[in-house]
Protein backbone atom coordinates (compact mmCIF):
# COMPACT_ATOMS: atom_id res chain seq x y z
CA UNK A 1 0.00 0.00 0.00
CA UNK A 2 0.84 3.23 -0.99
CA UNK A 3 1.23 5.62 2.15
CA UNK A 4 0.02 9.28 0.89
CA UNK A 5 2.40 11.04 4.04
CA UNK A 6 5.55 9.70 2.38
CA UNK A 7 4.76 9.37 -1.35
CA UNK A 8 3.63 12.73 -3.37
CA UNK A 9 3.23 10.91 -6.87
CA UNK A 10 3.33 7.46 -8.40
CA UNK A 11 4.49 7.51 -11.63
CA UNK A 12 3.71 4.48 -14.31
CA UNK A 13 4.87 3.57 -16.96
CA UNK A 14 4.11 0.55 -19.49
CA UNK A 15 4.32 -0.29 -23.06
CA UNK A 16 0.91 -1.63 -22.83
CA UNK A 17 -1.79 0.97 -22.56
CA UNK A 18 -4.63 -1.24 -21.77
CA UNK A 19 -2.57 -2.19 -18.93
CA UNK A 20 -1.30 0.74 -17.58
CA UNK A 21 -5.05 2.24 -17.96
CA UNK A 22 -6.26 -1.16 -16.15
CA UNK A 23 -6.97 0.56 -12.77
CA UNK A 24 -8.72 4.19 -11.96
CA UNK A 25 -7.07 6.86 -10.20
CA UNK A 26 -9.85 6.86 -7.35
CA UNK A 27 -7.70 3.57 -6.37
CA UNK A 28 -4.85 5.50 -5.47
CA UNK A 29 -4.45 8.06 -2.67
CA UNK A 30 -2.01 10.03 -4.07
CA UNK A 31 -1.22 11.64 -7.46
CA UNK A 32 -0.82 8.88 -10.15
CA UNK A 33 0.92 9.83 -13.61
CA UNK A 34 0.49 7.34 -16.44
CA UNK A 35 3.19 7.29 -19.33
CA UNK A 36 2.62 4.95 -21.95
CA UNK A 37 6.21 4.22 -23.24
CA UNK A 38 8.69 1.54 -23.85
CA UNK A 39 10.46 0.45 -20.79
CA UNK A 40 13.78 -0.32 -22.47
CA UNK A 41 14.00 3.10 -23.51
CA UNK A 42 13.35 4.64 -19.75
CA UNK A 43 15.63 7.68 -19.69
CA UNK A 44 13.88 8.88 -22.93
CA UNK A 45 11.03 9.36 -20.70
CA UNK A 46 12.28 9.25 -17.24
CA UNK A 47 15.47 11.49 -16.37
CA UNK A 48 18.66 10.51 -14.50
CA UNK A 49 18.69 10.90 -10.63
CA UNK A 50 14.99 11.68 -10.26
CA UNK A 51 13.23 8.79 -8.39
CA UNK A 52 13.63 7.83 -5.31
CA UNK A 53 12.33 4.15 -5.71
CA UNK A 54 11.48 2.08 -8.67
CA UNK A 55 9.15 -1.26 -8.98
CA UNK A 56 9.02 -3.38 -11.71
CA UNK A 57 7.15 -6.30 -11.00
CA UNK A 58 6.96 -8.95 -13.58
CA UNK A 59 7.86 -7.25 -16.65
CA UNK A 60 11.69 -7.74 -17.07
CA UNK A 61 11.70 -10.91 -17.91
CA UNK A 62 10.18 -9.96 -21.14
CA UNK A 63 12.66 -6.82 -22.08
CA UNK A 64 15.51 -7.54 -24.80
CA UNK A 65 18.38 -6.10 -23.51
CA UNK A 66 18.22 -6.71 -19.30
CA UNK A 67 21.87 -5.23 -18.88
CA UNK A 68 20.86 -1.79 -20.43
CA UNK A 69 17.29 -1.75 -18.94
CA UNK A 70 19.15 -2.35 -15.29
CA UNK A 71 21.76 0.13 -16.31
CA UNK A 72 19.01 2.84 -17.19
CA UNK A 73 16.96 1.94 -13.70
CA UNK A 74 19.81 2.81 -11.89
CA UNK A 75 20.67 6.19 -13.25
CA UNK A 76 16.82 6.92 -13.25
CA UNK A 77 17.43 6.63 -9.42
CA UNK A 78 18.06 9.25 -7.29
CA UNK A 79 21.36 8.46 -5.34
CA UNK A 80 21.06 5.67 -2.27
CA UNK A 81 17.50 5.34 -4.46
CA UNK A 82 16.22 1.71 -3.92
CA UNK A 83 14.85 -0.44 -6.96
CA UNK A 84 12.76 -3.28 -6.42
CA UNK A 85 11.84 -5.89 -9.20
CA UNK A 86 10.40 -9.23 -9.31
CA UNK A 87 10.57 -11.30 -12.30
CA UNK A 88 10.10 -15.02 -13.54
CA UNK A 89 13.60 -16.76 -13.84
CA UNK A 90 15.88 -19.70 -12.75
CA UNK A 91 13.66 -22.48 -13.07
CA UNK A 92 10.11 -21.50 -13.89
CA UNK A 93 8.82 -24.03 -16.20
CA UNK A 94 11.48 -25.67 -16.38
CA UNK A 95 9.09 -29.07 -18.12
CA UNK A 96 8.31 -26.45 -20.44
CA UNK A 97 11.48 -25.12 -21.76
CA UNK A 98 12.35 -27.75 -24.20
CA UNK A 99 10.41 -30.29 -25.35
CA UNK A 100 12.43 -33.48 -24.43
CA UNK A 101 11.24 -36.87 -25.66
CA UNK A 102 12.15 -37.73 -29.33
CA UNK A 103 8.07 -38.55 -29.73
CA UNK A 104 7.74 -34.52 -29.27
CA UNK A 105 10.80 -33.42 -31.53
CA UNK A 106 9.34 -35.52 -34.49
CA UNK A 107 5.33 -33.75 -33.58
CA UNK A 108 6.55 -30.47 -33.69
CA UNK A 109 9.22 -30.67 -36.64
CA UNK A 110 6.55 -32.49 -38.22
CA UNK A 111 3.13 -30.32 -37.36
CA UNK A 112 5.51 -26.35 -36.78
CA UNK A 113 8.27 -27.16 -39.22
CA UNK A 114 10.54 -26.78 -36.48
CA UNK A 115 11.78 -26.89 -32.64
CA UNK A 116 10.81 -24.22 -30.34
CA UNK A 117 11.16 -23.20 -26.80
CA UNK A 118 7.88 -23.49 -25.62
CA UNK A 119 8.03 -19.85 -22.84
CA UNK A 120 10.69 -16.74 -23.28
CA UNK A 121 14.06 -17.73 -22.07
CA UNK A 122 14.52 -16.82 -18.35
CA UNK A 123 17.44 -15.37 -16.58
CA UNK A 124 19.01 -17.63 -13.80
CA UNK A 125 19.35 -16.01 -9.92
CA UNK A 126 22.79 -16.04 -9.77
CA UNK A 127 22.93 -14.60 -12.98
CA UNK A 128 20.24 -11.81 -12.20
CA UNK A 129 23.22 -10.62 -9.07
CA UNK A 130 25.86 -10.45 -11.77
CA UNK A 131 23.70 -8.33 -13.73
CA UNK A 132 22.68 -5.91 -10.77
CA UNK A 133 26.35 -5.65 -9.65
CA UNK A 134 27.29 -4.83 -13.34
CA UNK A 135 24.66 -2.34 -13.29
CA UNK A 136 26.27 -0.64 -10.54
CA UNK A 137 23.99 -1.60 -7.69
CA UNK A 138 25.49 -2.04 -4.17
CA UNK A 139 23.96 -3.47 -1.09
CA UNK A 140 22.06 -6.71 -3.19
CA UNK A 141 19.94 -8.53 -2.54
CA UNK A 142 18.57 -11.77 -4.48
CA UNK A 143 15.87 -13.71 -3.06
CA UNK A 144 13.67 -16.69 -5.09
CA UNK A 145 10.25 -18.09 -4.27
CA UNK A 146 9.57 -21.17 -5.07
CA UNK A 147 5.38 -21.72 -6.04
CA UNK A 148 4.26 -24.75 -7.22
CA UNK A 149 1.26 -25.23 -8.91
CA UNK A 150 -0.71 -28.74 -10.23
CA UNK A 151 -2.62 -29.44 -13.59
CA UNK A 152 -4.46 -31.94 -14.33
CA UNK A 153 -2.43 -32.07 -17.88
CA UNK A 154 0.18 -30.06 -20.01
CA UNK A 155 -2.78 -28.89 -21.87
CA UNK A 156 -4.97 -26.87 -19.27
CA UNK A 157 -1.18 -25.20 -18.00
CA UNK A 158 0.13 -24.15 -21.93
CA UNK A 159 -3.86 -22.62 -21.86
CA UNK A 160 -3.33 -20.62 -18.44
CA UNK A 161 0.06 -19.69 -20.00
CA UNK A 162 -1.42 -18.30 -23.01
CA UNK A 163 -4.36 -16.66 -21.20
CA UNK A 164 -1.86 -14.68 -19.34
CA UNK A 165 0.52 -13.85 -22.33
CA UNK A 166 3.41 -15.81 -20.76
CA UNK A 167 4.04 -18.10 -23.48
CA UNK A 168 6.85 -17.77 -26.22
CA UNK A 169 6.80 -14.30 -27.65
CA UNK A 170 10.34 -14.98 -29.74
CA UNK A 171 9.46 -13.99 -33.27
CA UNK A 172 10.68 -16.38 -36.26
CA UNK A 173 11.01 -18.85 -33.36
CA UNK A 174 10.28 -21.90 -35.32
CA UNK A 175 12.62 -20.61 -38.16
CA UNK A 176 15.57 -20.38 -35.86
CA UNK A 177 15.07 -23.54 -34.62
CA UNK A 178 14.44 -25.06 -37.84
CA UNK A 179 18.40 -25.99 -38.35
CA UNK A 180 18.67 -27.39 -34.98
CA UNK A 181 15.56 -29.96 -35.86
CA UNK A 182 17.13 -30.58 -39.10
CA UNK A 183 20.85 -31.50 -37.40
CA UNK A 184 18.55 -33.69 -34.65
CA UNK A 185 16.62 -35.82 -36.88
CA UNK A 186 19.94 -36.40 -38.84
Amino acid sequence: MIEPEMTDKVIMLDSSEKLLHRDPNEMFEVEVERIHADEENLLETIPRNSQEAIVSCLSLHWVNDLPGVLVQIKEALKPDGVFLGALFGGDTLFELRWISSSSNYLAEVEREGGISPHISPMTDSRDMSSLLGRAGFTLLTVDVDEVKVNYPSMWELMEDLQSMGESNAVLGRYVTSQISAERWSE
